[in-house]
């Protein structure tokens, strides 16, 4: 999986819930206001289309994916894949959260899941959150072609 899921609020922690929230209303309303997301100057993420933030917020909110085809039901696909997957998950991703992790994870009770909890003695930088494995790659490319040997 490329990353841990849309933010789904009710996945995270009691006490981050309102934060999330806090959150997907500010970021709606900043791409509202500015015709798209300013994510550069926000220091989150880069620059978006306000209709990236808005499936991002919906998909929070709902905890439902939403196809680029309207006819799909992504959350029943997920239901009956069995699928290999890759399921990586770095201990100090503060912006998912065991609990979001694992939410993801049973949405696909059917997957041949094979989960990896990297933690920072993993990394030559010994940080492992959601944006340091993007500057130390080797860890999570390792475990990402071990699992394509595997599934040959």
């Amino acid at each position: 999986m490329p990353a841990a899921r849309p933010y789904r609020w009710r996945s995270f922690p009691w006490w981050q819930q309102p934060i999330l929230l806090a959150v997907f209303a500010w970021f709606r309303l900043l791409a509202d206001v500015c015709g798209y997301f300013p994510g550069r100057r926000t220091a989150f993420a880069g620059n978006e289309a306000r209709s990236v933030i808005h499936d991002w917020i919906r998909s929070g909110v709902s905890g439902r994916y939403r196809h680029a085809w309207p006819d799909g039901d992504l959350d029943a696909e997920m239901r009956e894949s069995d699928h290999a997957l890759l399921a990586i998950h770095l201990r100090d991703d503060r912006f998912a959260p065991p609990s979001s992790f694992a939410d993801l994870i049973a949405r696909l009770p059917k997957a041949r899941v094979q989960r990896h909890d990297l933690v920072p003695a993993d990394f030559a930088s010994a940080v492992a959150n959601h944006f340091s494995w993007m500057r130390d790659l080797a860890p999570v490319v390792q475990r990402i072609c071990d699992f394509i040997a595997a599934h040959r």
